[in-house]
Parts: structure tokens; sequence; C-alpha cells
């Protein structure tokens, strides 16, 4: 039993027959995404109902990723193993948990190579059981709180939803208990299909072998072709996960691209999200496969399923609040998620949620698309940080305003236009004679001076050295990052320079 993922007799729980249960958080599956949705939502403070439809050698499936390498596992995601080595194409992403998990798994004791079939039968047992332990460790302390209930052998045999004005709200999956016979079924507030064949999304459809027509659908387009010259794919603005994926002709090298909570989400339904197959076309279903994959939306969607049942919203209502992308993107930044792909920047970093969340926001971002650098250390000049200025949320409008004369910014500037903005706005001035010395680099002093005036006053000025050094490309993000988290309504967490 220790091999597998299934968990101790005397913690799981057999409902009776004809037996409804009611919980907030419903996962079905018996796959990686099925235990990091669960583990997630747990480390969350939430509580859930995990319905596991026969036993999986979870060990085996995990074990496909032999090619991770302890190397590859530094505290840090990177796409750049070495200058020979392309920068998309050895990656591994990993969140704070994976890397962890991950360590772990690989830091097994090699045993003695084995003198016989039986020994080497009996070593390959000890590893297994090794491995089975460190999933189950995560997981038994919330079976013991009951903040789990786990549920062994459930078969899903119908999705029931009700339907209004063309809008479905799933509220109740029911199940064959593959031992008895027996039928049961759970209503719950949210249910995440995390089915090896995205069972429940067939179900939802009456039709097998189809799956729901979701609020936005990948295509191969959003994975970046070689001839455009990107090192990563389409960036969304509900971005909930980062993945490495691959044109289907298999051409071209694997690029990072995220995934939008819209392909988790069928049409015109509530209360339920597809984990398993996300919306896309049928040439990159296989890429949510993979295990690696399958663990990054897992513990994703769980981290979502776990707010939008804290916040006792319905999805749809949370959708429609003000810049709830945004605070949700942030909770799952500060779990050590990453979701822009940047390969020198490790979840290490003390800049990384800045860095982060200013590039999810498009204020601070990348200075070139061939590659996936974000340059933390590159000094900023006043023409960088007028650009980053501009792009912060709820800038006034200057155009009533005239252009101002800048002498030595010319119209063919890449950065003309927001050289003027920020003129016209007022954040940052010429001098008596109209220069504005776009290449000059800012010290931190002089750069504390441009950003100080933008704090509102119930935020609390971050600790900022008055010294002569150049400002970086971190120092601004870091900056930024309490006036970007006022006007976003996010939680302010401002640190030292």
């Amino acid at each position: 039993m220790a091999n597998r993922l299934s968990l101790i007799s005397s913690n799981s729980f057999r409902p009776a027959d004809h037996e409804t249960l009611f919980c907030k958080s419903l996962v079905v599956g018996n796959t990686v995404a099925a235990y990091t949705a669960t583990l997630a939502i747990l480390q969350a403070g939430g509580q859930v109902c995990w319905v596991q439809p026969g036993k999986l050698d979870i060990t085996d499936y995990l074990n496909q990723e032999q090619p991770l390498t302890l190397t590859a596992l530094r505290s840090r995601f990177s796409w750049r193993l070495g200058r020979s080595v392309s920068p998309w194409e050895t990656a591994v992403i990993l969140s704070r948990s994976q890397q962890r998990f991950w360590a772990n798994w690989q830091a097994q004791p090699l045993l003695p190579k084995p003198s016989s079939k039986d020994a080497a039968a009996d070593s390959e047992r000890s590893q297994r059981v090794s491995k089975g332990v460190q999933l189950q460790q995560a997981i038994a302390p919330y079976l013991s709180s009951r903040q789990l209930m786990f549920i062994p052998q459930g078969e899903p045999v119908r999705v029931l939803y009700a339907e209004t004005h063309g809008q479905r709200r799933v509220y109740q999956v029911v199940f064959r208990d593959r031992g008895t016979g027996q039928g049961f079924q759970v209503h719950a507030k949210l249910t995440l299909d995390a089915t090896r064949d995205a069972t429940l999304q067939q179900l939802l459809t009456d039709s097998p072998g189809n799956f729901p027509q979701t609020e936005f659908t990948l295509k191969a387009e959003h994975l970046a072709s070689a001839q455009s010259g990107s090192a990563r794919g389409t960036f969304f603005e509900d971005a909930i996960a980062l993945t490495l994926a691959q044109s289907p002709s298999g051409r071209a090298r694997s690029r990072p691209v995220s995934i939008p909570l819209r392909a988790l989400i069928p049409q015109n339904t509530e209360g339920f999200l597809c984990v398993s197959q996300p919306g896309c076309e049928p040439a990159l279903r296989p890429l949510f496969q993979q295990p690696l994959v399958r663990w990054t939306l897992g513990e994703a969607v769980g981290h979502v399923a776990a707010r939008i049942v804290g916040v006792n919203h319905a999805l749809q209502k949370l959708m429609t609040q003000p810049h709830w992308r945004w605070q949700l993107q942030q909770q799952l930044v500060q779990r050590g998620i990453p979701l822009f792909a940047f390969d020198d920047v490790g979840l290490e970093d003390p800049d990384f949620e800045a860095i982060q969340m200013g590039a999810i926001a498009d204020v601070v971002r990348t200075m070139r698309q061939r590659d996936l650098r974000f340059r933390p250390e590159t000094p900023v000049t006043r023409s960088v940080v007028a650009s980053a200025l501009i792009r912060l949320p709820q800038n006034r409008d200057p155009a009533a305003t005239s252009d101002p004369a800048i002498q030595d910014v010319s119209p063919n500037h890449w950065a003309f236009t927001a050289i003027q903005q920020a003129i016209a706005l007022d954040v940052m001035t010429t001098t008596p004679r109209d220069y504005f010395c776009p290449g000059k680099v800012l010290s931190k002093r002089e750069l504390w001076e441009v950003l100080r005036p933008l704090y509102p006053p119930d935020v609390v000025l971050p600790p900022w050295p008055q010294d002569e050094t150049p400002a970086r490309r971190r120092h601004l993000s870091r900056g930024l990052y309490p006036i970007l988290q006022s006007r976003l309504g996010l939680q302010n967490q401002a640190k030292t320079l």
C-alpha cells in the first residue's frame, strides 16, 4: 500500500448507500493534478473532499521525470543552464513547493547493487516505499484534523447541474463505489475535474470523447513560433500557471507559455474547473498529460479554488470585482509560483515578488523579446524610469495637456512618448533649459526623489538608502511595487533596498 497514493484505510471514508455528502471543494481524480490540487487547497487553509476513482501508482508516474537533476533543481527556475544552451532548450519550471518535493524525491539514498533478481525486487520496493511515504506524509496531518475527507474507489457516473437562462451551475457529482457497488453523491460549491481522462468534463457534455467548450481555447499560435523570434509564448492577463510547451509540429524549441484561468472554465458554467484538460486545440492536449505540467496546473488551480471558496463568492461574481486578477496572481506569486518567465530571477531572490508582479502588470517587464532575462542588476536610466511610470495603472489622462518641449529627445527615441507623458503628468521634469537627459543613470537617491511623491499617504514608506550608487532594475521594481499594490488593492509588503 505504501508504494501507491492510497492512504491509510482508517483515515479514508466510505459513504453509505445513497448518502449525500456536503463540502465546499470537491476534487475528483487519481492523478498528480488531483494530489497537488488537494494539497494546495489544504495548505491554503481550505477544506476539501477528495474522491479517488481507483488506485494509481503515482510513484511510477512521477518517475517519468528522470531527466530532472539536482543541478536543475537549484533554488531558481531557469531556462539557461549554461552559455552553450539556448534559454528555452533545457527548461524546468518549478514552484517553491515543487523544488522542495523533487529535491527530497531524488535525494533517496542509493542502495548497494543487488546480487540477485529477488534482491533487486526488494531494493526497488524499498525505494518505492520511501517515496510513497513522502507523498503520504504531506497529506496525513489534514486527514487527522478532518480538514480532508478522502474517499477511495469512487467512480463518477453523473454530473448534476441546474440551468437558468442558459447558465449552468454544477452542484453535485454522483459516484458508484467500485468495491461495494453502492451509490453516493457529493454536493460541492466548486468541483475540480482532475481525472485521468477528464471524465467529469465528458459527463458534463453527455457525449463520451467530447469536452465542453471553455471560455478560452489555447491554440498553437499562443506557443510562439520560431519565426516570431520571441523566447516566450503568449502571456495572458488572467494567467494562473506557467509551463513549457513545444509547437505541435515539433520543429520549434519549447517556450514558456502561461495558462489562462478562462481556459479552465466551461462556457456558461459555474462551479466547475477543468484541471485535467484545459480548453485547447486537439493537437495541444498531450501537453497536459505530462506529469510536471499536471503538477503545476493542479497546484495553481488548488490555490485558485481555495480563494474562490474562501471569499465565499461564485467564480463569475469574483471575476467582476475590481482588480481580482492581480489579487489572485499576487497570492500565487507569494506561494512561490512563477507566472512570468525570467531565467535570471530565482525564487529565492528577495525581489522575486516585486519583479513578478511588476511584469504581470506590464509596468517593468523585459528589455528584449528574444531572451528570458530580466537583468535585475542593470542600471536604470531616466528614460527607463519614465517608461515604467506611465505604465502604472490609474494614471491621469495627459491628453488635454500640450506636448512639452524637450531639447534632447527626438521623436525617434524609443521612449519619446513615455517621456512626454511623464512630463505632462508631472511625475518627471526637465531642466530649466528643457533637457531631459534620457540616458542619465539615476542614483538610488535620485530614483527615490522621483518615486516618493507617488506614494499614497496611507502606505508605509519603505526604508531607502540615500546614497549615490546606481539604481538597478531590481530597485525600480521594488520601489514601484508598493505604489502598484496601493492602486490595485494588493497586500502591501514593503521591503528594504
